[in-house]
């Protein structure tokens, strides 16, 4: 596939900050009259991630309708997204509240189900209105395991979660638009539908080398600005939409996905896993440069991806593993000699000692006699 060489060549040559550099620079720039009046800044996290007007979501309650989230529209994948910033904090009931009440809003939110899984939750919520008893069902896919330093390690466990929103239906036109976020809404948020339109994209056109990420990102930006929020959340989403590609056009140099058993509320379920990158996920990453905007990700949720580290500095997984998995030195003739030695007197020592004791308490005995009876 030609995305799949484009992204060889991007790894050699280490321009992953650059490609990311000039996305910035031919992203679409539109006004953010509302967002940046004086009486919305306090509903801004960050100065620098503002929803632009043309596509700004509009609130119906309250004498303000201004919320920092934005409506993407691809029309040829027929997806919408509502991308939005939360606060990072626990705004779903927990097991033992069951219901959580928001007064400002009137409305009620009960947990129904819970299915914690190793690297993702659903929750099964219902939403009330108390003035006027409106109800509605609501899928939340809370995704626990984005690593603390940038991206996943592999796309297999992400690609899971992203096909088990879709077969939730949750995703489709007839559903309305996915609400995603995060802390800013633009960094994993913007992951998570790039890859979901791309290969959407593909599936559709049935042609995999049809599909430019990046330009279908700088169509995304045209409604919210800064989605994926660093180079190596770049280098992931390519990585994500190789990997997924080639298992939804049929490669067959992909194998099929295979079942694997995860304990989930007391119960052993099985869930499809996707086989790992290549070779090329498996390199040392230290070259590759992150270039942060302001606005930091955070804690997600529906779907969502939890962390609330900042850290930019490159990991450092693998220096444990290699000191783990060294192999030991091997052993000289001479020291494997020395080491027969111990090994010989270390048996006979046992029976050396007991001929001694024997002897001693004989003479001891002997000797007692003849000064007794002589």
């Amino acid at each position: 596939m030609e995305i799949e060489k484009e992204f060889q060549r991007l790894d050699q040559a280490s321009s992953w900050a650059d490609i990311y550099q000039d996305i910035r620079h031919e992203a679409s720039d539109f006004p953010c009259k509302v967002a940046k009046h004086p009486r919305n800044k306090n509903r801004n996290r960050y100065r620098d991630v503002s929803p632009f007007d043309h596509s700004r979501i509009k609130l119906n309650q309250g004498d303000n309708d201004y919320i920092n989230a934005s409506l993407i529209k691809m029309e040829e994948a027929q997806r919408s997204y509502i991308l939005t910033q939360v606060k990072c904090a626990q705004y779903w009931p927990r097991k033992e509240e069951k219901d959580m009440f928001f007064e400002d809003t009137n409305l009620k939110l009960t947990l129904i189900s819970e299915d914690i899984k190793s690297y993702y939750t659903v929750r099964q919520l219902e939403l009330e209105n108390l003035t006027s008893q409106e109800t509605r069902e609501i899928l939340h896919f809370h995704y626990t395991t984005w690593p603390d330093f940038g991206v996943p390690e592999s796309p297999a466990s992400f690609l899971n979660f992203l096909f088990k929103v879709r077969e939730s239906g949750s995703l489709s036109p007839g559903h309305g638009p996915v609400v995603v976020h995060c802390s800013a809404g633009i960094g994993r948020s913007g992951t998570f539908c790039l890859v979901d339109t791309c290969l959407l994209l593909m599936d559709k056109r049935k042609d995999p080398s049809s599909v430019d990420v990046k330009q279908v990102l700088l169509e995304m930006r045209k409604y919210r600005m800064g989605l994926i929020q660093t180079a190596d959340q770049l280098r992931f989403s390519y990585l994500a939409v190789i990997e997924g590609a080639k298992f939804i056009m049929g490669d067959a140099s992909v194998q099929a996905p295979k079942r694997t058993s995860e304990m989930h509320n007391g119960r052993m379920h099985e869930h499809p896993e996707f086989p790992k990158p290549q070779a090329a996920e498996e390199e040392v990453r230290a070259s590759l440069s992150s270039v942060e905007e302001a606005a930091p990700d955070g804690r997600a949720a529906a779907p969502s991806t939890d962390s609330t580290s900042h850290d930019t500095e490159p990991r450092r997984r693998t220096v444990g593993e290699n000191a783990r998995l060294s192999p030991r030195k091997e052993e000289s003739p001479k020291e494997r000699s020395e080491e027969e030695d111990d090994n010989v007197v270390a048996t006979w020592k046992p029976f050396l000692v007991n001929i001694c004791m024997f002897t001693f308490l004989t003479a001891g005995a002997y000797l007692c006699y003849r000064v007794c009876f002589h």
